[in-house]
């Protein structure tokens, strides 16, 4: 879902380019994003290199190997939104009940 907002594409339900996204190959979706700082299409989206990296270390086809929301959660960007004071103020409880 999220590979599909970053670069506003539907990913295949089966066939080839499913079976090349499970065995950890993306290049099928190089036409469809540019990551910032590259040159690239203009009619396609601009994604920064980390997300690029989180999205494709949570698809891995090796589960053992997959990027985890504890990873995901050290990422530079995450850590200077956790510096800002939050616009609803959540409890911590609910965050430890959500990584559980």
């Amino acid at each position: 879902m999220l590979l599909e907002a970053a670069t506003n594409i539907v990913l295949p339900s089966n066939g080839n380019g499913w079976v090349k996204l499970r065995s950890d190959d993306f290049s099928d979706l190089d036409e469809h994003h540019v990551i910032r700082g590259q040159c690239g299409p203009n009619d396609v989206p601009i994604i920064s290199a980390t997300l690029w990296k989180t999205i494709k270390g949570m698809m891995r086809a090796d589960p053992g190997k997959r990027t985890t929301l504890q990873d995901v959660r050290t990422l530079t960007p995450l850590n200077k939104l956790n510096a800002r004071p939050a616009l609803v103020e959540e409890n911590d409880a609910f965050l430890s009940w959500l990584l559980m």
